[in-house]
């Protein structure tokens, strides 16, 4: 990988940081990934995970066309344009556990006929049907079907076929895990997972879901977030001193962008190797 600006602590027998530009990360990272790699993407929302995350899969999917991308996201139509920007770049959006024929056709006409999915992206009915008595009656309705499709997709992907391995996707880790009840359905492909499918999780609230996304991880992101409680977890990622990795990420810079979020750049840590850099914004 690129190294440029050394990234300099007290600690001399500590791992060194180095800088490296977005855009040659990302490139690197797609060329250097396996199959099956589990990848933790740690951070409070408006960070930038999901443009991240987006960036990396696209690169790596285009890369390794063997490899077939499935995105679990929780939040309504409208509710997230990064999501929405992801689906234009290869990932039509499906309310079931699965692309339909009328999904891929609507694709291939919006392309022309260009080129196939990438894979493709989950996401809840804009409305559940029925016509509930009350706000929590809706949101039962809302994690019940969530909980369907996502569980059907996850399995789908626990069982994809060995010469076309998947890459799984879940958005807002601690919402599957906890609000829809899949913790153990997550876990099953982050313990028994490689090479056929992979976990890529995006954690906003690190103490609220399973140690094994931070223990299996092959890749992990940390982007700033001065909450101590999620700090703490960074012990759990294990190869690396979890008092540096806090000391690495207050000193991450920060930028306020024009919805308003706060991105910061963050800190990348390869188990293999132990290799620690810092990916800029």
């Amino acid at each position: 990988m690129l190294r440029s600006r050394h990234f300099d602590l007290d600690d001399t027998n500590r791992p060194s940081a180095e800088f490296i530009s977005r855009k040659e990360f990302i490139r690197q990272f797609a060329h250097d990934y396996h199959a099956g790699q589990h990848v933790t993407f740690l951070g409070p929302s408006g960070r930038g995970k999901t443009k991240l995350c987006g960036q990396l899969l696209v690169a790596t999917l285009r890369g390794h066309r063997d490899i077939q991308g499935r995105v679990l996201h929780g939040k309504i139509k409208g509710r997230d344009t990064t999501i929405e920007e992801l689906s234009k770049r290869g990932f039509p959006i499906t309310t079931e556990s699965d692309l339909s024929r009328w999904d891929r056709f609507k694709y291939y006409m919006r392309t022309n006929g260009k080129g196939k999915p990438l894979g493709y992206i989950v996401r809840p009915l804009t409305r559940p049907e029925g016509s509930p008595d009350s706000t929590d009656d809706l949101t039962e309705r809302e994690n019940q079907h969530l909980r369907r499709i996502f569980r059907k997709t996850i399995y789908r992907s626990y069982h994809a076929k060995k010469k076309h391995p998947v890459i799984l996707v879940v958005d807002e880790a601690h919402q599957a895990h906890n609000d829809l009840k899949l913790r153990r359905d997550c876990e099953g492909p982050l313990m028994r997972g490689r090479p056929v499918c992979a976990v890529w999780s995006l954690v906003q609230r690190g103490r609220y879901v399973s140690y094994m996304v931070y223990d299996q991880a092959e890749h992990v992101f940390i982007f700033f977030d001065p909450d101590r409680s999620n700090q703490e977890r960074y012990s759990e990622i294990g190869g690396v001193d979890p008092q540096y990795l806090k000391e690495l990420s207050r000193e991450l810079k920060t930028e306020t962008v024009a919805d308003g979020s706060t991105i910061s750049q963050c800190i990348y840590f390869r188990r293999s190797g132990n290799y620690l850099a810092i990916v800029d914004t």
